[in-house]
């Protein structure tokens, strides 16, 4: 997914800072690589991840590829950066990712990229020389990187089965066309000229419930299909959840359980939850569905109007409100940062909660009393969400979510 420059340059004039796309010596890019504190990324991580992409640019993958003589490298050791709590839920945390030193951030989850959603893979601005990404399937770093890189360059989604800049990704979605490739290379007038996708001029296929859950997407969950997946799959896709070989899918089942307003759905997320424990929050691939079940119960209270999972929300969405609840006592041991990042994450999911009587728009604006403004990030946290909400309530959920994904 990509943030165009147009909003990232009115924040960096503010800040002094300069974005350009990254540039290419002799169609190689020298890329530093870094992770949050919490996020696992070694230095052999980043070699394999740069070679990777690189393979997925030079080799020709068939009749929907073209070879792109471009090579990605690694530069200098990989450094940790503290300065979030890993979890992108706003525009703020992303700029402040985007803003520390370097090309390729990895972190734990992203709730947000232009705007408010589940289980995103990755988010760059575009053009850009930074971009954020989650690590979820080793054999396909390497593609997510190479697509965000691909946005960092200039270049929008281009709709297909085989194609890198798809919405989509799998092993076999890695094709390029002449025009991309330029863009990759960094040729003067290749940036931004690739064939950009028409709305409508491809169909997307219907799919059944256990495709549409278990497809990556880098832009998030799609909220339209997510709505429409019949109430009875519930059964089936709650089982998926407490399947430990079927993590990776974890965050897009929650999301599909709070789009489809089943009567399982509020307790099945919450149940997902409170089962945690401190050492789920070791693992990244348990982590990154924690931090979307609260994206998840938003969309639940959005298209339920339910208002006991409201309740549920306001009450998580500060870290002492978490630490008094007593839902959460199996997580208590977890450390601060991860508490922060969990009660961001409720905030974030609190913009997509609305409700006739905009409880949940009520609750962030009194939550902002609670706190000052020296607490960041939760003040920031708050401000931004207020935000998001507003856009929600006058596009609508589905409207909201896709304004954008046709460039």
């Amino acid at each position: 997914m990509k943030v165009f420059v147009s909003w990232f340059i009115i924040q960096c004039l503010i800040l002094g800072a300069v974005i350009s796309p990254a540039s290419a010596q002799n169609n190689q890019h020298n890329l530093r690589f870094l992770h949050h504190a919490n996020a696992v990324l070694s230095d052999a991580d980043a070699e394999t991840i740069a070679a990777s992409a690189t393979s997925v640019l030079a080799t020709d993958s068939g009749e929907h590829d073209v070879p792109c003589p471009v090579t990605i490298n690694k530069i200098g050791p990989v450094n940790s950066f503290p300065n979030t709590d890993g979890v992108i839920d706003n525009a703020m945390e992303f700029f402040l990712v985007q803003q520390v030193s370097g090309h390729v951030k990895v972190v734990r989850a992203i709730n947000w990229c232009e705007k408010t959603g589940a289980a995103y893979l990755g988010c760059a601005s575009m053009p850009g020389n930074s971009l954020a990404m989650v690590r979820f399937s080793p054999d396909q770093d390497g593609i997510l990187m190479a697509h965000e890189f691909g946005h960092n360059q200039g270049l929008d989604h281009r709709l297909g089965e085989f194609n890198l800049m798809d919405k989509s990704i799998g092993p076999t979605r890695v094709g390029i066309n002449h025009q991309e490739c330029d863009a990759f290379k960094g040729d003067a007038g290749g940036e931004g000229h690739a064939e950009s996708p028409v709305a409508g001029a491809v169909a997307e296929p219907e799919t059944d419930t256990m495709t549409l859950i278990k497809t990556h997407y880098f832009h998030g969950f799609p909220v339209a299909e997510g709505k429409n997946i019949p109430k009875e799959d519930a059964a089936m896709i709650i089982e998926l959840l407490h399947d430990e070989g079927e993590k990776q899918w974890w965050p897009n089942a929650l999301a599909a359980l709070g789009l489809m307003n089943s009567e399982q759905s509020f307790q099945a997320i919450t149940d997902f939850m409170e089962q945690a424990t401190s050492d789920d929050f070791k693992d990244p691939l348990v982590f990154r569905a924690l931090a979307t079940a609260p994206i998840a119960l938003g969309y639940y209270v959005n298209v339920s109007q339910d208002q006991q999972a409201l309740n549920y929300m306001v009450n998580a969405a500060t870290p002492e409100r978490m630490t008094k609840n007593t839902e959460f006592r199996n997580m208590l041991a977890i450390d601060n940062t991860d508490t922060s990042a969990l009660a961001g994450s409720f905030v974030a999911g609190l913009s997509l909660a609305v409700t006739e009587g905009d409880g949940a728009l009520d609750a962030l604006q009194n939550i902002r009393l609670e706190v000052q403004p020296d607490q960041f990030p939760i003040f920031d946290q708050l401000d931004q969400s207020k935000i998001e909400y507003e856009r929600v309530k006058e596009l609508g959920l589905e409207a909201y979510r896709s304004r954008n994904d046709d460039n």
